[in-house]
């Protein structure tokens, strides 16, 4: 009987362990099916926002508004750079502002029309253009990032830095 009893204990040992084995295995397998699906997703909403940054680059309006953007940039003072967020939101080019400060502002209101549609369209939060030498001339959501620059500033250590500085590797390797 006492071998009856340890013969059963054993195997309902041997099962409980079993029915844990399938069920940390079948774990296992959703969530590794779960990372899967993920990555997955995640892989296309990347692959969907290089497409539209792709082909918004081929319209004139990007690519013409950065290069007037930076080429005004440029020209600004330190005072005028610093002084450029209060001038887009009063939205005036006074008398008092510099040819240059008018020429932005000028530009700017060209653009913003375009970049509206841009972020509605796609359901971005922001849309930056940056000048070849790092600094951020525009940015749709005139948030502490605007004006600062990508290469020295204070968001040089940012994401938005980092993915600067792989488009300027990528354009010079397609230059070579």
């Amino acid at each position: 009987a006492a071998f009856g009893c340890a013969f059963i204990l054993a195997v309902g040992l041997l099962a409980q362990q079993l029915v844990e084995r399938n069920a940390k295995h079948h774990t296992q397998q959703e969530l590794a099916l779960f990372l899967a699906l993920r990555h997955a997703a995640l892989s296309d909403v990347f692959a969907s926002m290089a497409t539209e940054v792709k082909s918004a680059s081929h319209n004139h309006m990007l690519p013409n508004a950065t290069h007037q953007l930076s080429a005004i940039w440029r020209q600004l003072s330190e005072q005028e750079k610093h002084n450029l967020l209060s001038n887009i939101q009063v939205n005036k080019a006074s008398a008092q502002h510099s040819p240059h400060v008018k020429a932005y502002l000028a530009e700017h209101q060209m653009f913003e029309p375009y970049a509206k549609q841009f972020i509605k369209h796609f359901g971005y939060y922001d849309l930056f253009l940056i000048s070849p030498d790092g600094d951020v001339v525009y940015s749709y959501a005139k948030e502490a990032d605007f004006g600062s620059n990508l290469k020295h500033g204070p968001y040089a250590q940012s994401s938005l830095a980092d993915v600067f500085n792989q488009a300027m590797q990528d354009d010079a390797t397609h230059m070579i």
